[in-house]
């Protein structure tokens, strides 16, 4: 989705913002986001403008430590699959 109208990469890069970007033939497709190590947000909300506009999505907001710490994990194993 980076070529779509409203993608931020441009911008993250420009503010020198580390990011990977899947070229997997199989797209990773996971829906979430830490934040702080404190809050994960987690569904069906896919993380653009017709998401937030349009669509019929879901996100759930939670600060249970215990999934925070799984998806950390899972991020840190996609991020390292991603980064080349």
């Amino acid at each position: 989705k980076s070529d779509d109208l409203g993608s931020d990469i441009d911008y993250l890069v420009e503010k020198n913002i580390p990011l990977v970007m899947d070229v997997s033939k199989y797209h990773m497709h996971h829906k979430f986001a830490v934040f702080d190590n404190e809050w994960l947000a987690n569904g069906s909300f896919n993380w653009t403008r017709s998401a937030s506009e349009k669509n019929e999505e879901n996100i759930l907001v939670l600060n249970d430590t215990l999934l925070i710490h799984k998806f950390s994990e899972k991020f840190n194993v996609l991020w390292k699959e991603y980064s080349f």
